[in-house]
């Protein structure tokens, strides 16, 4: 409680409730009710927060979250002297597919062979017409 009133909930005015990261960023925002100071963004990876761990503390109305492993994240905020939390934000972390990698690196490694060889064949070509 601040000055003896009561403290309004806090919700997300982004991301919506359920959000995609391709790289395992996410950018949260929140509605400030009246009169608040601080607030406490939460992670967890239980839908039920009971594992829980407090991702930022502070006076700002929002917090960028980095370096999330593939995976489902669960937020949620309050504000200081609340005892309600909002509604969470559930996030999915999902990186390109590892196969896919390596066949956009093969494809990539083959291209560059290709060049060389056609620059150093030019080259040969080149200097035996000459």
């Amino acid at each position: 409680m601040l000055s003896g009133l009561p403290v309004e909930a806090v919700e997300f005015a982004s991301p919506a409730a359920e959000t995609i990261s391709e790289d395992g960023v996410v950018g949260f925002a929140w509605e400030e009710p009246a009169e608040t100071t601080d607030f406490e963004l939460q992670q967890a990876t239980a839908a039920d927060f009971s594992d829980a761990k407090v991702r930022y503390h502070g006076p700002d109305r929002g917090s960028v979250i980095t370096g999330l492993g593939e995976g489902t994240y669960f937020f949620r905020v309050r504000a200081e002297g609340s005892k309600t939390w909002s509604a969470p934000v559930k996030v999915e972390v999902r990186y390109m597919d590892m196969g896919l990698v390596w066949a956009l690196m093969g494809v990539g490694v083959f291209m560059f062979g290709a060049t060389v060889t056609a620059i150093v064949r030019g080259h040969y070509e080149q200097e035996v017409a000459s």
